[in-house]
C-alpha cells in the first residue's frame, strides 16, 4: 500500500513511503517499513510533547495516536483513533482518556475539514477511550455515538448513541461505506470494529495492540479464547491493513508481520494455558510454566500475563461470565436524523 505524500492541514507528511507527522509540527518522522520497533514510546525516542500524532492513510483516512501514560512510566505505549472524513461529515472511531485530550483530537479534526463530527464509534468502551467523550458533545452538540448494547458508557455519552450494534451494520456517509461489526467477546464484551471495504482498511479497535502483550483490561473483562476466534473472523475480511487501538502506527508491511504474530502469541498462549489448566496446575504457578519465546521482549509482557491467564482459567472454569445483550432503544439523534436499530443477537 503506498500513501499520498499530499499536505493536509498544518500537519508535515514527506514523500516516499509510510509516513507520520505530529500534529504539533514536529520533525519529519520517517517510519522504516523493515522495523518493528515496540510499543514503549520511549525506547523509540519519543518524548511527551511529540504527542498527539496524526498518520494521514489515504485521501480521506486519518489516525491519531497519544501517549496512555507518562513517558517515564509502565504505560507510555500509544492509545489511537482513527476518523473518515467525508463531504457528508466526520466519523470517529474510538477517543481518548480524557477530555483533554478528546479536545485536541476534536481540534485537530477542525484544522482538517469544515466538516462536522456527525458519529462517535465507541469500538472500545474501557476509560482510557471514552472518558474524553464530552469534548465531542461540546463541540459538536448534535454529534451521535454508536455502541453495543453491552458496552459500558456514561449517561451523558447513552442519552447521544443512535444506535446499539449487535451484530453488524453498515454506516454509509458521503459515499465511504463503514461495516460497523461486532463478532463476539474479546478484549471486553461489546468490542466493535470497523472495516472500510472501498480502502480494505480494517480498525481492529481493541481487538488488536502492536507490539503490547495483550491484556484483559483493568476490569479484567477480556475473554482470551473467544478473542481468538474473533481474530480468526477478522483475518478472514480481506484486509490489506489492520490498525491496532494500542501500539504505534507503522507502515502497513510491519502492522500486517505484527496481526500474524499477534494470531499467533494467541494461539500459543492458549494451547499452553489449556494445557497447564487441564493438567491442574495452579493459576499462580502457570505464569512460570509458559513459555512465551519472543514475545517475551512486547511491552509489559511481565504485566500481563498473568491476568490473561486468569481469564484463560476461568472461560475453562465457566466462570468468566455469561454473554448478555440488554434490550435497548437507539436514541434519536439530536438532528432529527435516527439511525435504522440493528438487529440484536439471540
Amino acid at each position: 500500500m503506498r500513501v499520498s505524500s499530499a499536505c493536509a492541514a498544518a500537519m508535515l507528511l514527506a514523500s516516499g513511503g509510510w509516513l507520520a507527522a505530529s500534529a504539533q509540527v514536529h520533525a519529519q518522522i520517517r517510519i522504516q517499513d523493515h522495523v518493528v520497533a515496540g510499543a514503549d514510546a520511549a525506547m523509540r525516542g519519543f518524548q511527551e510533547s511529540d504527542f498527539p500524532r496524526v498518520h494521514r492513510l489515504a485521501e480521506n483516512l486519518y489516525v491519531a495516536e497519544d501517549l496512555a501514560g507518562p513517558i517515564d512510566g509502565n504505560t507510555a505505549f500509544t492509545t489511537n483513533a482513527m476518523f473518515v472524513v467525508t463531504s457528508d461529515g466526520v466519523v470517529v472511531l474510538d477517543a481518548f482518556k480524557d477530555v483533554a485530550s478528546t479536545t485536541k483530537l476534536v481540534n485537530i479534526i477542525k484544522g482538517l475539514t469544515t466538516q462536522p463530527i456527525r458519529y462517535v464509534v465507541i469500538g472500545a468502551d474501557h476509560p482510557d477511550h471514552i472518558a474524553g467523550n464530552q469534548a465531542f458533545i461540546t463541540a459538536f452538540p448534535n454529534v451521535v455515538f454508536i455502541t453495543h448494547p453491552n458496552a459500558r458508557i456514561n449517561d451523558a455519552t447513552r442519552a447521544r448513541v443512535g444506535l446499539y450494534v449487535a451484530d453488524n451494520y453498515t454506516l454509509t456517509l458521503g459515499g465511504v461505506n463503514m461495516e460497523i461489526k461486532f463478532l463476539g467477546r474479546a478484549h471486553t464484551a461489546s468490542d466493535l470494529v470497523v472495516y472500510l471495504p472501498q480502502s480494505k482498511i480494517l480498525w481492529a479497535s481493541e481487538t488488536f495492540f502492536n507490539g503490547l502483550y495483550p491484556s484483559p483490561g483493568g476490569s479484567r473483562s477480556a475473554y482470551p479464547i473467544e478473542w481468538l476466534q474473533v481474530l480468526h473472523k477478522l483475518d478472514k475480511l480481506g484486509a490489506t491493513l489492520i490498525l491496532p487501538n494500542h501500539g504505534f502506527i507503522d507502515s502497513p508491511k510491519v502492522l500486517m508481520a505484527v496481526w500474524e504474530q499477534w494470531i499467533a502469541l494467541f494461539e500459543s498462549l492458549i494451547s499452553q494455558g489449556t494445557a497447564l489448566h487441564n493438567r491442574g496446575t495452579a493459576l499462580d504457578a502457570a505464569a512460570y510454566s509458559i513459555n512465551i519465546g519472543r514475545y517475551q521482549y512486547w511491552y509489559r509482557a511481565a504485566n500481563n500475563l498473568h491476568t490473561m491467564l486468569l481469564r484463560i482459567y476461568a472461560e475453562l472454569d465457566g466462570t468468566a461470565g455469561p454473554y448478555v445483550v440488554t434490550a435497548r432503544t437507539p436514541a434519536v439523534a439530536m438532528s432529527g436524523a435516527a439511525l435504522p436499530p440493528a438487529v440484536n443477537r439471540p
